[in-house]
This record gives C-alpha cells, sequence and structure tokens, in this order.
C-alpha cells in the first residue's frame, strides 16, 4: 500500500526558491497585498553597490521576486572596484614597502640598505587587481542567483513609467523600487581640461618610485591614497585647505597625521590666506601637469588626483514626467531627498550614496539597503534616522596612524546635542604609548583613545558617549566603542568585561576601571566611607612609622633604663 506523503515532505521536495516565494505570497497575502501579482517582479534594485546587493539579497531572501540592474558589467559598485577595496590594498602594499624600508623598520631593524629597491607599478597594479577580484567572486551574478535567488542584468536602466523599466530594449514591471546608483568624484572647473586621475582610475596604474603626484583635495580619500604612493616610493604633493589635512576632524588628531606625512616626506601646500585653493589655473604639455599657483608660481608633477568630494548619481529617466515628475533632488549634492522610511514617491524607496546629505560610508550604504528592502517589502516601517546621523555614524581614515571616531567626540557637541550642563560631560584620554602591545609595534607616541563621558547620579555613574581614536589600530578599536555607546554602557560595566592582554584594546578596559575605580571612592557612599577610613589607617601607619625610623636613627640618642 502507498502511503501519502507528509506536509513536510511535500516542503522538502519543493526547490528552496520557490520555498521562499510561497512565504512571501502568504505574508502579503495576509496584508492584501495580492496587486504584487500584476507585475514581474516585486522589488527592482537599480545600483549593484553596498547599498543595492544588500537590499536585493534581503528582499530575495524573504521570498520575493528580486531583479537587481547594473550598469557596469561588474556587480559590487565603488566599494569593490574604485573605493574600499582597492585602495585598502594599495595602503597594504604600502605598508609592505614602508616595513621594508621605513622609518618604523629602521627603529627595529637598522638601516639596511640593500632592502632599499624601488617598487614596480605594475607589480602593484597586479595585487590590487587580484585583491578586487577576490572579492568580487563572492557576489557574482551566479551566486546572487544560486544563493539567493537574485535575478540580474547589466545595464542602463530606463523608466518608462513608475512601474516598468526597459534595459537593453526589454521591459520588466516591478512592484516596488529602491534606488541604489551610488556617487561618483567632484571635478573642479580648472582640472576638466586636463587628463586627470580620481578614484575610479588611479589603481589600473598606481604612482610609484620617481613619480610626482599631486593630490587636490586633503579629505579621507585623498589622505590615504597620498600617504600610500608616498610610501610606494612616489614624491607626493598635497594641495590642501584652509584648515590643512583632514578638516572634519579634530585639531589633535589633524596635528598627528601632519606630523606623520611630514615624516613620510609629503609636501603640504597651503592656499594663501583668504583663498578656498591653492591652484589658479592648470595645464598639461609634453607628459607633465603646470599648476599655476595664486601665490604667482608655478608647480609640476607627472600624475593629478582629484579627490575634492562626491556628488550622487541619478538615473537620467527617473524623474521624467513619464515616471516620478517633479524633481525632488538636493540642490548641492544632488542627491534624492527621502522621508526617514528612506522613502522619495509611494513604493519607491533610495538607498546609500545617492541620498542627498548622507554620510557617504559602505557600512552606511549597506545598513540603509537592509532598511529599504525592509520597509518596501514588509508591513510597518523601521526608521532609518541613525543612518542619516553622522553623529551616530563610525567613521575612519585609513592613513599611518588611523584617524577614527564615532558617537558624540567632543564637549561641545554633547553640550548642544543632549541639551546638559557642561559640567554633565568629561573626557578621559589615554595614550596608546603606554599600552604594552602599542610599545612592542613602536607605535606612534602621540597616538591616544578618547573618550567622552556623560556623569550621572551625582558623578557616581559616567555612561560613555563616544570617542576619538588615533593609532594603527583605530578602526578595530573604535568597533568596541560603537558597540558600547549603542547600547548605553558605563565605564564600569566595561571594566567589568575581560579584554585579553596584550592587544591594543585592552587599553579600553584600563581607561575605564580607572574612571570607575575613582567614582566608586569620591561619590558612592560606601567608597567615601572606606576611603576616608582607608586614608585614616595610612595615615596612622606612616606617623607610627615616622616615629619608628626616628628612634632608631643615628642621630637620636637612646636613653637605657
Amino acid at each position: 500500500m502507498r502511503r501519502k506523503k507528509s506536509k513536510q515532505q511535500f516542503k522538502e521536495d519543493e526547490p528552496k526558491e520557490s520555498q521562499k516565494n510561497n512565504r512571501y505570497l502568504n505574508l502579503m497575502g495576509a496584508f492584501g497585498s495580492s496587486s504584487r501579482k500584476n507585475f514581474d517582479y516585486d522589488l527592482l534594485v537599480v545600483g549593484a553597490g553596498s547599498a543595492g546587493l544588500t537590499a536585493a539579497k534581503f528582499g530575495a531572501d524573504l521570498g520575493a521576486r528580486v531583479l537587481l540592474i547594473e550598469r557596469r558589467q561588474v556587480l559590487g559598485g565603488d566599494c569593490t572596484w574604485y573605493g574600499c577595496v582597492p585602495s585598502k590594498a594599495l595602503i597594504a602594499a604600502g605598508h609592505a614597502a614602508a616595513a621594508r624600508m621605513g622609518a618604523r623598520a629602521e627603529k627595529m631593524l637598522g638601516k639596511r640598505k640593500d632592502l632599499e629597491q624601488q617598487v614596480v607599478g605594475s607589480d602593484v597594479a597586479k595585487h590590487v587587481d587580484q585583491v578586487r577580484h577576490s572579492v568580487y567572486a563572492l557576489e557574482t551574478p551566479e551566486i546572487l542567483r544560486s544563493e539567493h535567488g537574485v535575478e540580474t542584468v547589466f545595464g542602463e536602466a530606463i523608466f518608462t513609467s513608475k512601474n516598468i523599466v526597459k534595459v537593453n530594449e526589454i521591459k520588466y514591471s516591478y512592484w516596488k523600487l529602491i534606488i541604489c546608483t551610488g556617487s561618483k568624484p567632484l571635478v573642479p572647473d580648472i582640472y576638466k581640461n586636463v587628463p586627470y586621475d580620481t578614484n575610479e582610475t588611479i589603481f589600473e596604474n598606481p604612482p610609484v618610485s620617481g613619480a610626482r603626484l599631486a593630490v587636490i583635495g586633503a579629505g579621507p580619500i585623498g589622505c590615504e591614497l597620498a600617504q600610500a604612493c608616498a610610501k610606494l616610493g612616489a614624491e607626493v604633493s598635497v594641495l590642501v585647505g584652509s584648515r590643512g589635512l583632514l578638516p572634519k576632524e579634530r585639531a589633535e588628531a589633524r596635528e598627528i597625521i601632519t606630523r606623520a606625512f611630514i615624516d613620510d616626506n609629503i609636501k603640504i601646500l597651503e592656499p594663501p590666506k583668504g583663498s578656498r585653493s591653492l591652484a589658479k589655473t592648470a595645464t598639461y604639455e609634453s607628459n607633465i601637469f603646470q599648476l599655476q599657483t595664486f601665490h604667482g608660481s608655478i608647480l609640476e608633477f607627472d600624475r593629478l588626483l582629484i579627490a575634492v568630494g562626491r556628488k550622487s548619481v541619478i538615473p537620467p529617466t527617473l524623474f521624467s514626467d513619464e515616471a516620478f515628475g517633479a524633481t525632488i533632488l538636493d540642490a548641492k549634492s544632488g542627491g534624492i531627498i527621502v522621508n526617514k522610511f528612506l522613502s522619495f514617491a509611494a513604493n519607491a524607496y533610495a538607498a546609500g550614496d545617492c541620498i542627498a546629505n548622507v554620510p557617504q560610508f559602505t557600512h552606511v550604504a549597506g545598513q540603509q539597503g537592509y532598511i529599504a528592502a525592509r520597509n518596501a517589502l514588509l508591513p510597518g516601517n523601521d526608521d532609518a534616522t541613525a543612518t542619516l546621523d553622522i553623529l551616530r555614524m563610525p567613521r575612519v581614515t585609513y592613513t599611518d596612524p588611523e584617524v577614527g571616531s564615532v558617537g558624540i567626540a567632543d564637549v561641545e557637541t554633547a553640550v548642544k546635542v543632549l541639551n546638559v550642563p557642561i559640567e554633565q560631560i568629561e573626557i578621559i584620554s589615554y595614550k596608546t604609548s603606554h599600552n604594552d602591545r602599542a610599545l612592542c609595534e613602536r607605535e606612534d607616541p602621540d597616538a591616544f583613545v578618547e573618550l567622552v563621558l556623560l556623569i550621572l547620579s551625582n558623578g557616581k555613574t559616567a555612561r560613555i558617549l563616544g570617542g576619538t581614536v588615533i593609532g594603527s589600530r583605530a578602526g578595530e578599536l573604535l568597533c568596541e566603542i560603537a558597540l558600547i555607546a549603542q547600547n548605553k554602557l558605563s565605564t564600569l560595566q566595561v571594566a567589568k568585561s575581560l579584554h585579553p592582554y596584550p592587544t591594543h584594546a585592552f587599553v579600553l578596559q584600563v581607561m575605564c576601571a580607572d574612571d570607575a575605580y575613582r567614582r566608586f571612592f569620591h561619590f558612592s557612599f560606601f567608597g567615601k566611607r572606606f576611603r576616608a577610613k582607608f586614608l585614616s589607617i595610612s595615615s596612622a601607619s606612616k606617623k607610627n612609622k615616622h616615629e619608628i625610623v626616628s628612634s632608631t636613627s643615628p642621630s637620636s640618642k637612646v636613653v637605657d633604663k
């Protein structure tokens, strides 16, 4: 007799993609979303960078039918091909070269002329390209389809209505839309007629030994690439603005990075007073760039890297009359204006660098991609305010030393944002040169960790609001500080968390323990009583010791009775 299959057995026999889709169909049916059946896809994602990949994978994992469109012929966006990944690969090559022949190696190994050999640009480019393709191997169209069920199409997205997009002359209808088209480098007008480099071209032929490189812009991108190329042997000059290197960072951080650049033989060229830039005109002739400055001098370089900022990229037909109509773009950044749920129109969302005035970080874009997909496909809405607020964002510039901050990182901001008296805000600081691991690795003696504290319960408790880290492992330490600040932990709670020794992060437990013990002894009832009793005992002990020493000293008189 043939036995009937159970519901579970039928479910196991069903393809995974079909299981997911049925799950989503059932969920949406429960909330009255049967209209989705009228479209080819439940979700259209345009742009396959950090935001787009996250949105597409999350949507498909819910069981939605997802189409991902990318105008380039590869997935991954700026991060994989022109940003985070290749820049960190270039920085790693720079560190390797510096370790072989730099000042830190000289301190550890002594000066050895046999190690001072020139770096070959093609070798560095090959290393960078291998790293990029290693990362891309984890996010190919085949991987997206087999592991998540995402369909991918390469080409320009042309919107012919609010629910129809055309790619390569083929039309696709969709229910919900997420725009994740990222950003592109800004180029000042005076450089538009010369063959400049940006982060989109520099990695194909990195400037190394013998090259004279001018970097226009002193933000994170400019500083990272300038120092990496200098460590690879290029003669680097950075044309800065009125606030010098990393203008958005703390003064102490800027000073340390400036000294590090000088140690790496990087020239820092400042504009004249009252001017925002140094260069007045730019020309290119016989493979030489000539920059005429406002000082009246002429500067010559072999390569010119533009890193002055970025501008949002928006599909040209998105706000046509046939599609979403009235343009809702920010005049300054060119980005899409969204609400706190990342929506710019009914059933339409945006995530990542294409949003107006958003912190342009890969981790922010990824988080927004998830929130946009969740809000587009599931009932209710997640508030994305935290991803739009620079005060809550961890950020790291991967110079040597690294510069990172997260949360509220200074007293003035804390007083303004929290609306508390200045007396309620304290800063504790610790030089990492006092950390044993940092000493072993010849860390910059001026590197430091700084935490901003909110004082509660009449001084008995200190909650960590955020902080700043300067050092070779700033990015790694910042991860823990971000977790601490987000969960509103106190210095006592962090002090009780055992950290392994010797690590760079051990400094956080030491700092918090020092602060927590101080508060216990000075502000708690039992601590004050214990301290008073301990001090009285200690004082009496010192007095007795002094009397004993006095009575037995050579100058004292001993009377025998």
